[in-house]
C-alpha cells in the first residue's frame, strides 16, 4: 500500500513521499513542516495562495486531500525552479552527491510536474489517495 496522486503525479510509498518533500525543502533551504498550518491547508484547501507555492506540497497530508486546480500551473512552475536548483547543486558537488538520492528525487519531481500539467490542461484538481 502507498500513496497514489492522480494524473500519475506520484505512485510510491508514503515514506518516499516524505523523503521527496524533505528533498524539495532541502534544495531551497526550507524545512518541511507537514500539518503545521490548518487542517484545510493539510488537505490542500488554501483560501489564498501561499507565499511559496511549494508549501502546498511541504504542508500537505501524505494520504488525503487535493491540490486545487487553480494552483497546478504555479506549483508546476515552482517545482521546475526547484529542479534547476537541485541540478545545479548536484553539478556543484559532484555526480555522487547524496548518492542516488538527488537523481531519484529529481526524477520524482519531473513526474509530479508532468502530472500537474496534465491536470491543469483538464482543469481538474489533483487528488491524493
Amino acid at each position: 500500500m502507498g500513496l497514489y496522486v492522480t494524473y500519475d503525479c506520484f505512485t510510491m510509498s508514503y515514506s518516499t513521499f516524505s523523503a521527496w518533500r524533505d528533498f524539495l525543502a532541502d534544495a531551497i533551504g526550507k524545512s518541511c513542516k507537514p500539518y503545521s498550518r490548518s487542517k484545510d491547508a493539510c488537505l490542500g484547501i488554501w483560501d489564498k495562495p501561499p507565499e511559496d507555492m511549494v508549501d502546498i506540497i511541504l504542508e500537505h497530508s501524505d494520504c488525503d486531500g487535493i491540490i486545487q486546480a487553480k494552483y497546478l500551473k504555479p506549483l508546476a512552475d515552482r517545482l521546475e525552479e526547484i529542479v534547476k536548483i537541485a541540478e545545479e547543486q548536484l553539478n556543484d558537488r559532484g555526480d555522487n552527491y547524496q548518492y542516488p538520492y538527488y537523481h531519484h528525487n529529481i526524477s520524482i519531481t519531473h513526474q509530479f510536474i508532468n502530472g500537474l500539467r496534465k491536470a491543469d490542461i483538464d482543469g481538474k484538481d489533483v487528488e491524493f489517495m
